[in-house]
Order: C-alpha cells, then sequence, then structure tokens
C-alpha cells in the first residue's frame, strides 16, 4: 500500500513541475541562447514537454500496473 501512495506523490509532484514549467515557457519573452519567443516557438517548447510527459505517463502506468498485480 505505501508503494501505491509514493506512486500518487509522485504523480502529484510531477503534474505540478509540468504546470510550472509550462507557465515558465509562455511567460519568457527571451529563451536561454537569447533568441525572442514567438507564440509558434512557444507551443513547439510545450509540444516537446508533452511528448516528455506521454512518455512518462506510460511508463508510470506500466508501473501502476505492477503495482497493482503485486498487491493483489
Amino acid at each position: 500500500m505505501l508503494e501505491l501512495k509514493a506512486w500518487w506523490i509522485t504523480n502529484l509532484i510531477m503534474l505540478i513541475l509540468f504546470g510550472l514549467t509550462t507557465v515558465f515557457l509562455m511567460m519568457r519573452r527571451v529563451d536561454g541562447t537569447g533568441a525572442v519567443q514567438t507564440t509558434g516557438d512557444r507551443l513547439a517548447a510545450i509540444g516537446v514537454l508533452g511528448v516528455v510527459l506521454l512518455v512518462v505517463v506510460i511508463i508510470q502506468l506500466i508501473r501502476l500496473a505492477l503495482i497493482r498485480k503485486r498487491l493483489h
């Protein structure tokens, strides 16, 4: 049961970090190289972040299935 609680806490932390990163990407005017960010650039950066999030979600769902299998 402790593993399941840790799984939920981990997902909550990742959700908060994803939200904060999205807000950061939308609010910044220039990126690390000094290039001015247009709306298209911001959406591309969020798209890359979304792909990474999708990979993490798939891994977390597999991990959840393994945790539930072990508990039952």
